[in-house]
C-alpha cells in the first residue's frame, strides 16, 4: 500500500498524539480508525439502502417502551374516565325518577348520537382539558 502524506494543523496532530498514548496504540492506528469511521459515516447518510440490523433492534425496542407507556397511560385514563361516568351515571339515577323504558329510551339517544359524531379520542386533549 503506498505511503500517503496529510496535512494537519498543530492542535489536531498533538490530540491525535495523546489520544494514541491513552490507547495504547499507534497515532496511524488512531488516524485510519478516524478515517474509516468518516467514510462509513458518509456512506450511511449518502449511499446505504439497507438499515443495519442493530440500529434496527434499538429502534424496534424504543418503540415497544413507548408503545407500552402509552398503552399504560391510555387504559389509566380511560379507567378514570369509566369510573367518573359510572358515578355520575348513580347519582342522576338516585336523584332523578325514570322509568326503565324513558332509560331505555335515552341510551338508544345517545347512542344515535355517538355513532353520528365519531370522534378520535386523543390523550393530549384528556389530559390537558
Amino acid at each position: 500500500m503506498p505511503s500517503k502524506i496529510v496535512r494537519m494543523d498543530d492542535e489536531l496532530a498533538e490530540d491525535l498524539q495523546k489520544l494514541a498514548q491513552e490507547k495504547n496504540t499507534s497515532e496511524n492506528d488512531i488516524f485510519n480508525r478516524a478515517l474509516r469511521f468518516y467514510r462509513d459515516y458518509c456512506y450511511m447518510q449518502d449511499k446505504a439502502t439497507v438499515i443495519n440490523q442493530d440500529v434496527l433492534n434499538v429502534a424496534r425496542s424504543m418503540a415497544n417502551v413507548a408503545e407500552k407507556n402509552i398503552n399504560y397511560k391510555t387504559n389509566k385514563y380511560l379507567s378514570e374516565l369509566a369510573v367518573q361516568q359510572a358515578m355520575l351515571n348513580m347519582i342522576i339515577g338516585n336523584s332523578l325518577d325514570f322509568s326503565e323504558q324513558d332509560l331505555q329510551v335515552f341510551r338508544l339517544k345517545a347512542l344515535d348520537t355517538i355513532k353520528e359524531t365519531p370522534r378520535v379520542l386523543r390523550l393530549d386533549e384528556v389530559h390537558d382539558g
